[in-house]
């Protein structure tokens, strides 16, 4: 299988100088050979020297993509995409991971044996079997959960390690919603998609770069992905929230009729409750009909465009 591993980096040459050699190791024990393309995400600080000639083992070449401004983790993955459609046509699959070392190179072997078993029929998601994060950010990350499942419908426990078959990166890189969230975009579309058990790995070097305000963004932008969807999820939500309220009133004014005292505060309270759901109905309404009406504009995919991102690219001598 002729296998690209694409790695979006920001300031991270560190770790990356260390999960080359490892991945490497993890790919020629699997008799697997890659050609790895790193996304430079407008790095400040200058690669590692000698990371493109660390070809060896089952690193066939490395190449750096450098982008001439910051985009961003997901969009770095979403012009590496592009990229490698576009310049390496003849591969059969690309394996999207992070570069710190969280996702364990030894776990392609595992990802190239279920697309296998799938015949390249889908895109194959490492999802993790435990999180090793602290008990704020597991209790926040569940919450982040339930709220996804609450807007979208969907469940969801997976991150960007993956492998993408060469045959769906024509649709994928069409897609608009691929400048806001890989996974997302993928669970949101047509494209099949499996899982197999991993477990996350220890950053090789330094402290991760992602703040909690970029931690919430990335949230929301999966989120964000399935807009129509949590539009109606919302409307319909408040039209079943708005009968439940006027039910309670109506049973409480009907005790008034029976001879029982219903209470005053109750009432008032249903009432305001009633008056406050009714511009949030509106607005879900109004938000619905926005959504629905650009359909009438042609989006533009990221394919069309991701070249006048890219400031450089330089490919070792493997």
């Amino acid at each position: 299988m002729r296998l690209v591993v694409l790695i979006p980096v920001f300031d991270d040459w560190t770790s990356l100088q260390q999960l080359l050699p490892q991945l490497g190791e993890c790919l020629a024990s699997a008799a697997l050979v890659a050609d790895v393309v790193v996304v430079d995400d407008w790095s400040i600080e200058p690669p590692s020297a000698g990371l493109l000639d660390q070809a060896g083992g089952g690193i066939a070449s490395v190449t750096i993509v450098r982008l001439k401004r910051n985009l961003g983790h997901q969009r770095a993955i979403c012009i590496g995409l592009c990229h490698v459609q576009a310049a390496l046509p003849e591969i059969d699959a690309v394996v999207v991971m992070d570069g710190d070392g969280e996702d364990r190179p030894e776990y392609i072997h595992d990802l190239v044996e279920a697309a296998r078993t799938s015949h390249l029929g889908a895109v194959v998601f490492a999802a993790r079997k435990r999180r090793s994060e602290g008990v704020l950010f597991a209790l926040f990350y569940r919450l982040y959960l339930l709220l996804h499942l609450v807007l979208t419908g969907r469940a969801v426990r997976v991150g960007n390690f993956s492998l993408v078959p060469a045959r769906f990166l024509a649709a994928l890189t069409m897609h608009p919603n691929l400048w806001n969230h890989f996974a997302a975009t993928i669970y949101n579309s047509r494209i099949p998609y499996r899982l197999t058990a991993t477990a996350r790995g220890r950053r090789l070097a330094g402290r991760g770069k992602l703040s909690f305000v970029n931690l919430v963004t990335h949230g929301l932008s999966a989120i964000a992905c399935y807009g129509e969807t949590v539009c109606v999820r919302l409307l319909i939500g408040s039209f079943l929230l708005q009968a439940l309220l006027a039910a309670a009133m109506l049973a409480l004014a009907l005790f008034g009729v029976w001879g029982m005292s219903p209470c005053p505060w109750a009432m008032a309270f249903l009432w305001l409750a009633f008056l406050a759901v009714v511009p949030f109905s509106a607005s879900a309404l109004l938000f619905c009909i926005l959504l629905l009406s650009f359909r009438r504009a042609e989006p533009v995919p990221p394919v069309s465009h991701y070249q006048q991102f890219i400031e450089s690219v330089h490919r070792g001598r493997g």
